[in-house]
């Protein structure tokens, strides 16, 4: 038999039943928190979405959206015209720097005209002499009129090196006496206007 009296099994009875009740209530005190708190999270999960998906907000994301997108195409924009303000400002320079050049291309037969005329055998009368120093004047004048309108003559001298931006080689010969790959006689001058090449020198090169 137990030793323990009577009194005493009912009051440990009660203190087990009494912690059994504690304890099964704290166990459900925890389930209902747990829950509660998974309630408030599904709550603000639905908050969110829903504010996320509010009429506001979409109508917010749709103008940032288009306002990004004018602003892109406003940079574009701007690139776009700086380049076409500076095309058109070469297009001026160009105009005015080359403005001559139809003119002088015009003039070539007549300063072609002017070297034939000049190579000629020279007169043996004075009169045929005054003649020939008259046209010399007068081609020394129509170049001076064209070289201030940057016109210039490309005439290089016997045994000047080949430059194939100034020079167009119509043939070539072998000279002993010369150096390789220069300039051994001059056949129609050429010319230029402000560094742009209207017509290149024709000459014979050496080998």
């Amino acid at each position: 038999m137990s030793d323990i009296p009577p009194q005493d099994k009912w009051v440990k009875f009660d203190e087990n039943t009494e912690q059994s009740e504690k304890f099964g209530k704290n166990q459900n005190d925890i389930k209902k928190d747990a829950v509660e708190e998974n309630q408030d999270e599904e709550s603000l999960l639905t908050d969110d979405h829903e504010v996320e998906s509010s009429p506001e907000v979409q109508k917010y994301n749709e103008l940032e959206e288009r306002y990004t997108k004018a602003q892109d195409e406003a940079l574009r924009l701007r690139a776009e015209m700086e380049n076409v303000r500076r095309r058109a400002q070469s297009e001026v320079v160009d105009a005015h720097k080359y403005a001559a050049q139809k003119f002088a291309e015009n003039m070539l037969s007549v300063l072609d005209s002017f070297d034939g005329a000049l190579q000629a055998p020279a007169p043996a009368s004075s009169e045929g002499q005054q003649l020939l120093n008259g046209l010399k004047m007068t081609q020394d004048i129509f170049l001076k009129a064209l070289e201030k309108s940057g016109v210039k003559e490309i005439a290089p001298a016997i045994g000047e090196p080949f430059n194939p931006a100034l020079h167009e080689a119509m043939s070539m010969r072998q000279d002993p006496h010369s150096s390789p790959n220069s300039v051994l006689q001059l056949l129609r001058k050429g010319y230029e206007i402000n560094g742009r090449v209207i017509r290149a020198a024709m000459i014979i090169v050496n080998q």
